[in-house]
């Protein structure tokens, strides 16, 4: 009993040195994967759901807090220093190259730009340089990527006054203890936020965009390949005078109501499914389901 008390004890003494250590990069980190989340709440729902920033706004609080206390104790320094300095700088890569894409389309990074970058041959690349970016924008780029490196060098000369080890012992169970509470504010009364993705930091928003975007650049090719097959044309014999094919061609089953999705986002088609005047297929490739499509008859 005692050896456990002394290792609860050095643990959370161990938690407080690492906070006061590490309170710079812990607010850096906060400011950097809240920012795009605040600025996507107050752009679409112009201040009328505070109420899930602000449960947000604790909940990744916690889980900041959380994210350096582990790497905090990790017993190997360099690669302590490594992951902190890679934390660091890959937040404030995708912070930059997002509120470049906030500037120039009034939009965070989503599947449709990640296509456009990947599918950019090194001409087309120059000349979007050039006409958005400048000879401004690319020593802006150099800019920061300097300044992070001098900001990064003296994080940990970052001291907030008023948390001494006797307050950070005091209020990081409370913070903890909010985040708790916040995450289930979210998951009961703003489920439809998370599900809908807009409550993902940027380094998860980006992964899911990347991993979306190359789904649809394969699944496109699968059709280019298909389409280019030869087709032989049946007679159709059925009675039914009209055949109204719904192709989702921007979307996936997994968003529509009408294949299970929480959100009632497809009331004409639910009404024709239970009219029976509809039937819901999806075309899948040979590894896993690429596309979504229905058809509709009546």
């Amino acid at each position: 009993m005692d050896a456990l008390k002394r290792f609860v004890l050095r643990a959370w003494a161990r938690g407080t040195h690492v906070v006061e250590h590490e309170a710079g990069l812990l607010l850096v980190l906060y400011l950097l994967n809240f920012a795009p989340i605040a600025w996507l709440n107050i752009h679409m729902y112009k201040g009328d759901q505070l109420g899930v920033l602000a449960a947000d706004a604790i909940f990744l609080l916690g889980g900041v807090l959380l994210y350096v206390l582990i790497l905090g104790f990790i017993p190997v320094r360099r690669l302590r220093r490594l992951l902190f300095a890679l934390s660091f700088f890959v937040s404030l890569l995708l912070g930059g190259v997002e509120f470049f894409s906030i500037v120039q389309y009034s939009s965070l990074i989503g599947a449709g730009i990640v296509t456009a970058v990947l599918q950019t041959n090194p001409r087309e690349a120059g000349e979007f340089i050039r006409m958005y970016v400048g000879w401004k924008g690319v020593a802006a780029a150099v800019m920061l990527v300097v300044a992070g490196v001098f900001a990064y060098r003296r994080l940990h000369l970052v001291k907030v006054p008023f948390l001494t080890r006797h307050h950070l012992s005091l209020s990081l169970p409370v913070v903890i203890v909010a985040a708790l509470v916040a995450g289930g504010v979210l998951l009961t009364r703003y489920y439809s936020f998370i599900i809908n993705d807009s409550l993902d930091v940027p380094v998860v928003r980006v992964g899911r965009a990347a991993t979306t975007s190359v789904e649809n650049i394969r699944a496109f090719e699968k059709l280019k390949e298909e389409a280019s097959s030869d087709v032989e044309v049946t007679e159709n014999k059925s009675d039914t005078p009209y055949v109204v094919f719904i192709l989702g061609e921007s979307t996936t089953r997994d968003r529509m109501h009408l294949y299970g999705y929480p959100l009632e986002n497809t009331p004409n088609l639910d009404e024709l499914n239970e009219k029976g005047s509809l039937r819901s297929f999806a075309i899948r490739s040979r590894r896993r389901r690429r596309r979504s499509r229905c058809s509709g008859s009546s």
